[in-house]
């Protein structure tokens, strides 16, 4: 058995095809599962979209994560980081040398941390093993199982009270571009990842990330009853949605999901209750690409999200930081 080849475009630069590798063998459930220790006020900080490439500036970068890290840890309630949840686009038109060193200083925090994958990942001069290689590394809870389900982010985090399972943290693969001829488009989450999700499903409260948003992003707007609109939870630039209906929205609502968190467009930070399902905008981390900027307030829009998990509820913060040099921050709760 073995994965769907994927050809990926690299404009300008190149364009390249590579594939997944076969197994002899159908994995367990307990292949996708890592575990981490439970206490109340359990802290997930949430990345996205560093877009790391062959022009960076890494030092000027990394003073700047290593910022918004310690501006996160002093707005937990707990002044700690349990576990980073980077949903997407580490890099775009990278090198293997750019992306060791951008994985070497997610090490250096010292946390568990996740990757689920963008559609600009693979974008670059390496391998998808030798991304699966570095997102492995270290005190990573990334797993890559072998098997024939879509995407290549699929697993999840169980996050236990002693020998209870108190929450479940998932990360799931929004895919990358499909060839259509000469055009591309997003992909989405696959049923059969559903499947597997609703499988691997507990009785319990859980979260999910991933990149690229779902259709009920935009769903959710229309319900005004849930939204938060305040002065930096907005909607600043058009959503780029996955383009077909996934069917993971609605296994969710059968499945203890409380929250679900993504990235891929980002100058949007609105989160919304839809259905009973907080539906949220991650902060862009850090200034490689674009990122909005309001001539009226003088703000940036980068910095990180956090969620802090209590018994059988959770609360959302968004922590906008500016620069490194005493990293001007300020914290707004959902």
């Amino acid at each position: 058995m073995s994965k769907k080849t994927l050809f990926v475009a690299i404009i300008p630069l190149l364009a390249i095809s590579l594939s997944g590798c076969s197994s002899a063998s159908s994995p367990s459930l307990d292949d996708y599962v890592s575990e981490l220790d439970y206490e109340d006020g359990f802290t997930i900080l949430q990345w996205t979209d560093l877009h790391w490439s062959i022009e960076t500036d890494r030092e000027e970068e990394k003073r700047y994560l290593s910022a918004a890290f310690e501006a996160a840890k002093e707005a937990s309630p707990s002044k700690r980081i349990d576990l980073l949840m980077i949903t997407g686009d580490l890099a775009l038109i990278s090198s293997k040398s750019v992306l060791e060193d951008e994985f070497s200083f997610i090490r250096s925090l010292n946390v568990p941390f996740g990757v689920s994958w963008g559609n600009h990942d693979k974008q670059g001069t390496y391998s998808l093993s030798y991304l699966d290689s570095l997102a492995s590394s270290g005190q990573s809870i990334y797993k890559n199982v072998d098997d024939d389900v879509h995407g290549r982010s699929n697993y999840v985090v169980n996050i236990m009270d002693g020998n209870t399972v108190k929450w479940q943290v998932f990360s799931l693969d929004s895919n990358s571009y499909e060839p259509s001829g000469a055009l591309y488009s997003y992909d989405y989450i696959h049923d059969d990842q559903v499947e597997w999700f609703k499988e691997e499903s507990k009785d319990v409260p859980s979260l999910c990330y991933f990149h690229i948003p779902l259709l009920e992003w935009g769903d959710s707007k229309n319900d005004t009853t849930g939204l938060k609109s305040k002065e930096k939870w907005e909607e600043y630039e058009k959503e780029c949605p996955s383009p077909k209906r996934s069917k993971l929205f609605e296994e969710a609502k059968k499945s203890g999901v409380q929250g679900m968190f993504c990235g891929h467009d980002h100058s949007n930070d609105y989160v919304s209750t839809y259905e009973g399902i907080v539906l949220g905008y991650g902060v862009k981390t850090g200034k490689e690409l674009y990122y909005a900027h309001s001539s009226t307030r003088d703000i940036d829009l980068i910095g990180g999200s956090l969620v802090i998990l209590h018994d059988d509820s959770f609360e959302l913060k968004h922590v906008y930081t500016q620069d490194a040099d005493g990293y001007p921050s300020y914290t707004e709760n959902y």
